[in-house]
């Protein structure tokens, strides 16, 4: 299973790429920004390289927000079956409802528990990590 980690923050990036290890998701890709992602989503469907099975996604990052990357996936026809998985501290229902009317496969608010990221992530991830096991 190949999973993108957009996370600008590095402990949150370490909590979630150890969580993904934990499950025996072993090809992680990590970038800090909106617009690497939307880069580097891009250079892989023009080069025909394997895509992400999955994206986790903050919604707070810096230059291009998580908001704009959401929507580029879902509105690329080649992604629009791909999750993506919105990581988040915001706990607003009106933000959730939002994320999700975007097409997110599913909103997961962080957490500083290790046990719980990686049992939120389990979840979100069943189908795909049973082909890893």
């Amino acid at each position: 299973m190949f999973v993108l980690v957009i996370e600008d923050t590095a402990q949150d990036r370490a909590n979630v790429e150890d969580a993904l290890e934990n499950l025996g998701v072993s090809d992680i890709k990590t970038v800090i920004d909106g617009g690497h992602a939307i880069d580097f989503i891009s250079e892989r469907l023009n080069s025909g390289e394997p895509l992400p099975d999955a994206v986790l996604l903050d919604l707070n990052l810096p230059l291009v927000s998580g908001h704009e990357v959401l929507r580029f996936c879902k509105k690329t026809p080649q992604l629009k079956g791909m999750k993506v998985i919105v990581l988040s501290r915001l706990t607003s229902e009106n933000e959730i409802q939002v994320c999700y009317y975007m097409g997110a496969t599913r909103y997961i608010q962080k957490t500083s528990e290790p046990e719980d990221l990686q049992r939120e992530l389990s979840t979100a991830l069943r189908s795909d990590l049973k082909e890893v096991r």
